[in-house]
């Protein structure tokens, strides 16, 4: 027996005990019908029991960075459900954050039977100077009572900061950082995150208005995002993506611009770098910071070209993640806006489906036809017409006539358009479905007869 769909995230959420993040309200929502489910009070049963076999031992104290990395992962999924609500999300995130860490403390509790007797104490992991210094003086031991020769240990390769140091050439240097955050995006441990940080900040101080300088700030940024600094990254992004608009703005002004069509360029090129930075996130489906990128762009450019574009990637970031509700409110305010714009008529293209995942299939049919009567595209009316059509043939066997009607339309009116090849394979299908529900038809008279 399983639970009731509309009751699973908040089960999940339910289960999470303490932490929970559930209002009274859905608490007392979700408490009344398990007193009535019994798939539910199942299914709740079942996510406590799961929990239970990650939670780590109590009687194992964990290193600080382990705890470090899980709370990396952690922050971040909470971050997302106070913006986006997604309490699945964030149980599951928690679950695979806890998940990582009792594997390690498993591997630590094996390893206690070969520690001497007493209670084995948790240091700080050493710095890799430390290590160097430990390992340097340290003999190697081949028994009880038995020690082996000395072993000299000889540092090969300088330390991150000692190499950055050495370098001469501010071009060298960012392509250094550049490989070290590359690589800490494999192993996402934090402090080497902080350490490309620290360094980029220098590379700013040592060759001050270099272009290396200011794309040291766009490392900065990707390396806060990383570990889930939101605002940070903002902050540092913005920085770089106001540098590259001082740029254009600079050699439009060599160049003979007049100081405002200056100001417009700048603000022009300050949006394009904001926009492939946000259009990369959201590609990545890193939608936490996409909607914390938006709310900047659209704080600062609220009714202009860049707040325009947040918007509308806001509203792709809901429908994405399934924040129907919220990505209709974006979509309409779009069209209200300005109901003739290219993003208005894009905006009215998504809805449809905005608006059938929300089992509203009449509206979503509605939405069809007013783009279709909207917009002077050709490509974009004979869409809407076949979108309408599917539609419409979700609605039932009494409308199918509707949608094979609209379906014609297309192959009649737009010879060339680009979606004919599905309209005729939509149309070949559901002639074979009436056909086949004829037969039956004709086949329950005989034998009723």
């Amino acid at each position: 027996m399983t639970g009731c769909p509309e009751y699973s995230d908040f089960i999940n959420e339910y289960a999470l005990g303490d932490i929970a993040e559930l209002t009274p309200d859905e608490k007392a929502r979700l408490e009344a019908h398990l007193a009535q489910c019994e798939g539910c009070r199942q299914e709740l049963q079942s996510t406590k029991d799961f929990l239970d076999l990650i939670r780590p031992p109590k009687d194992v104290e964990v290193p600080d960075w382990v705890i470090e990395r899980v709370e990396r992962n952690v922050r971040k999924a909470i971050w997302r459900d106070n913006r986006l609500r997604m309490l699945r999300k964030v149980a599951y995130f928690a679950v695979a954050a806890t998940a990582a860490a009792a594997a390690i403390l498993i591997c630590l509790r094996a390893w206690e039977d070969r520690l001497p007797s007493g209670t084995p104490e948790v240091v700080e992991r050493p710095s890799e100077e430390e290590i160097f210094e430990q390992a340097a003086g340290a003999q190697t031991s081949f028994g009880e009572g038995t020690t082996g020769p000395s072993v000299d240990f000889v540092q090969t390769e300088p330390t991150l900061e000692k190499e950055f140091a050495a370098i001469t050439d501010h071009t060298q240097a960012l392509a250094l950082l550049q490989k070290e955050f590359d690589a800490a995006k494999v192993d996402s441990l934090i402090e080497n995150f902080r350490r490309v940080i620290a360094l980029a900040e220098s590379l700013g101080e040592r060759w001050p208005g270099s272009r290396e300088s200011v794309d040291a700030l766009k490392l900065i940024s990707r390396c806060y995002t990383e570990i889930g600094e939101l605002k940070k990254a903002q902050d540092a992004f913005f920085s770089y993506a106001d540098a590259m608009g001082r740029d254009e703005a600079k050699r439009g002004l060599a160049q003979g611009m007049s100081e405002e069509e200056a100001a417009a360029l700048c603000e022009q090129a300050t949006v394009a770098v904001l926009r492939e930075e946000t259009s990369r996130l959201f590609r990545e489906t890193d939608y936490t910071s996409t909607l914390a990128f938006c709310d900047a762009m659209r704080t600062r450019w609220p009714g202009k070209e860049g707040g325009l574009f947040a918007q509308f990637l806001t509203a792709r970031c809901y429908g994405d993640t399934r924040q129907y509700a919220d990505a209709e409110r974006e979509y309409r305010q779009i069209i209200s806006a300005d109901p003739t714009s290219k993003r208005a008529m894009r905006a009215r293209q998504s809805l449809p489906v905005i608006l059938a995942n929300q089992g509203r299939i009449a509206d979503a049919v509605d939405m069809c036809q007013e783009l279709a009567d909207t917009t002077d595209d050709r490509q974009m009316q004979a869409h809407a017409y076949y979108t309408k059509g599917c539609f419409v043939m979700a609605m039932g066997e009494e409308h199918y006539t509707e949608a094979l009607q609209a379906w014609q339309k297309v192959l009649k009116d737009y010879p060339d358009a680009k979606c004919l090849r599905a309209v005729k394979g939509m149309i070949a299908k559901l002639t074979d479905k009436i056909t086949g529900h004829m037969a039956e038809k004709t086949l329950d008279s005989t034998v009723q007869e």
